[in-house]
């Protein structure tokens, strides 16, 4: 960037050879992706159809001693050598908008919301925006800093003073990463690097819109690309996903037939007749336990003390040893028919995050949970570096330099009203992950029965209107079979005929059917 300094702030523009650094590294990325719809994640015209998902890492209710920007509560290592605390960016990097500091507040850099806006291509409001992005802290230009962002041809005197607002530029590069840096790259310039690493992105992947201009350049790069290459580029593939993976067909009419005349006469079935459904539907397992967080007499035993409302941490130390443990206390009866909802064939695997299994009824126990024979199954970290914040089943990750002194504290009851949520916690996020399934299975099947390519998103829907429906419309089948009496091949051509449901071949012209009289 070009930087002007005044003797009351700097100015670092966004200039003409920045742009077309930028449109360059956009049409090499384009010629390395586009034919990859992995990597172009949809249409190259439009912005990529999956972005990363970060965390809340802001404390809304608390302001910055600078006043510009919210209090930071977790940051990332990798993520703060590619920036500094003032706000430049490290390592060759460039914004993809012009930055300043101002005379009153020289200690960060900031960037225009509308500045903002413009570099990530949005149609919202100032406001808007900033509703939608609440990580961001938004700061009203003071009648000082509006003259010296007017002087210095960073906003024109037509636009609305109440409109003119502010953020930081760490604020943005933290929220948005590669997105506003000039040949921005996954991974390479995003500011939560592991966390986009850990959701599958690579830095292959796309991050920007391809503008028409470019799209053009790179079909003038490609002489030998085809119509059908050509729409790959403007528009994303059809998908085509194999129907045995979603759909179990059923058997044809004379197995059928077979089968129910074996049942009729009671002879032995020797073939087994599933009918048609989805494969890997919900299935249900009894394999997760309760928590057990204390033994069968042990809440009992507290009762009759009374000890139920006395932190576990202040009895003496013989008061539960003698209880056998969780495992060895654990009956049929404490196994619950929806408490553990599994993928299928999903057997025990061990919890990356948490460090336990995320099935099986045997977990593995952190014996620094084991507070005067209250035994705790619970996720920790012991990396103070880990930045995972729930596990697989749904708890949150907790420090295992911590928990201890906040287990001490609970009392009898508060551990048994505690087995009672996280038995609610299993549940529900069981029943959510088995949920996600069935409707993605359920979707995919709906579309093979409709006769639609399976796997067809709100992204290429109207390639599938465009292309596939007309491909459809216009296939003509040969059957060639053998003419024993006339010893010749007989060819028979088909052709389909669109009925009036087929797109394009409705036979009602006005506003109403013409059946219907006046």
């Amino acid at each position: 960037m070009a930087s002007k300094d005044t003797s009351r702030g700097t100015v670092n523009y966004f200039t003409e050879e920045l742009a077309k650094e930028h449109e360059l590294y956009l049409l090499k990325h384009a010629l390395l992706i586009y034919n990859d719809p992995g990597l172009s994640l949809g249409p190259l015209s439009e912005p990529p159809n999956r972005s990363p998902m970060l965390p809340t890492y802001v404390i809304r209710e608390r302001i910055a001693d600078t006043g510009d920007c919210y209090v930071i509560a977790r940051g990332d290592q990798q993520g703060e050598a590619k920036i500094n605390r003032k706000g430049d960016l490290l390592g060759s990097r460039n914004f993809l908008f012009p930055t300043f500091t101002l005379p009153s507040r020289p200690h960060a850099v900031y960037v225009l919301v509308k500045d903002l806006i413009k570099c990530l291509e949005s149609a919202l409001s100032s406001a808007e925006f900033l509703h939608q992005n609440a990580q961001l802290y938004g700061v009203k230009a003071s009648p000082e800093e509006l003259e010296f962002l007017k002087e210095n041809r960073l906003c024109s005197s037509e636009e609305a003073n109440d409109d003119i607002c502010f953020v930081t530029a760490k604020s943005a590069f933290m929220l948005f990463g590669a997105r506003v840096v000039v040949g921005g790259t996954r991974l390479v310039d995003d500011y939560w690097e592991q966390i986009t690493k850990e959701q599958g992105f690579l830095p292959h992947h796309r991050v920007f819109a391809i503008k028409s201009k470019i799209l053009k350049v790179l079909l003038t790069l490609k002489p030998s690309a085809t119509s059908d290459e050509t729409s790959k580029i403007l528009d994303c593939d059809i998908p085509n996903e194999p129907s045995y993976q979603i759909v179990s067909e059923q058997p044809s009419w004379e197995l059928r037939q077979e089968y129910a005349r074996d049942l009729t006469q009671g002879e032995h079935l020797s073939v087994i007749v599933p009918g048609q459904n989805i494969t890997g539907s919900l299935e249900l397992s009894a394999q997760f336990k309760l928590p057990k967080y204390h033994g069968k007499t042990s809440l009992q035993a507290a009762i009759q003390a009374g000890t139920q409302d006395t932190p576990i941490g202040a009895l003496p130390s013989p008061f539960n040893t003698s209880q056998p443990a969780p495992s060895e206390t654990a009956s049929k009866s404490d196994k619950r028919l929806l408490s553990g909802i599994l993928y299928p064939l999903a057997g025990p695997k061990l919890d990356k995050n948490s460090g336990t299994q995320s099935s099986g009824s045997s977990s593995s126990h952190d014996v620094t949970l084991n507070v005067n024979g209250w035994k705790f199954e619970m996720p920790v970290r012991s990396d103070p570096s880990d930045t995972c914040t729930y596990s697989s089943k749904g708890l949150p990750i907790h420090d295992s330099w911590s928990i201890v002194e906040r287990l001490k504290s609970l009392t009898p009851n508060e551990i048994n009203e505690m087995q009672h949520i996280h038995d609610s916690v299993y549940v529900n996020t069981g029943l959510q992950k088995a949920r996600r399934t069935r409707k993605t299975r359920w979707t995919k099947y709906w579309q093979y029965k409709a006769g639609v390519p399976i796997g067809t998103t709100q992204q290429n829907a109207s390639a599938v209107m465009q292309k596939y429906l007309k491909e459809l419309e216009t296939h003509i089948e040969v059957v060639r079979t053998l003419d024993e009496a006339n010893d010749r091949e007989q060819v028979t051509t088909i052709r389909r005929v669109p009925n009036p449901n087929f797109l394009g071949h409705s036979n009602i012209t006005g506003l109403k059917p013409p059946y219907i009289s006046e």
